[in-house]
Parts: C-alpha cells; sequence; structure tokens
C-alpha cells in the first residue's frame, strides 16, 4: 500500500522523490519575507523525509511584507 506514497513522481520536468508533501501554512518565521531561519525550517523537514514542501505567503520586495 505504501508503494506508491514512497515512490517517485514527476511533476512537469521535476521528479519528486517521493509523493509526501506538505502544505502551505503560516510559520511567522521571517516576519512575511525569506530568511535563514525559514530556509532551516524546510531544509530540516526535507531531511526528514518530505519530497515536496510549499512555501507559505512570502513577499517578493523588502518594501512590500507578506501580511
Amino acid at each position: 500500500m505504501y508503494n506508491y506514497v514512497l515512490s517517485p513522481v514527476k511533476i512537469g520536468g521535476v521528479t519528486v522523490k517521493n509523493r509526501v508533501v506538505r502544505t502551505a501554512h503560516g510559520t511567522a518565521i521571517g516576519g512575511g519575507t525569506m530568511s535563514d531561519d525559514l530556509i532551516a525550517y524546510h531544509a530540516a523537514r526535507a531531511r526528514g523525509g518530505v519530497g515536496l514542501t510549499i512555501l507559505e505567503i512570502l513577499g517578493v520586495n523588502p518594501t512590500s511584507p507578506a501580511p
């Protein structure tokens, strides 16, 4: 049963190592902008085995941070 969950899947031109997905959720890490702490948070989950992680809303410029 779990063979499909742990098998790779191709999405467009990218192969994801498994079908474990973390959906976006607000962490409040970085205050709505990309930060080293936010990168470390998601990198730790990737090391734990997550195949695909979807980031939270982030500002694209420091003058327009996400709410």
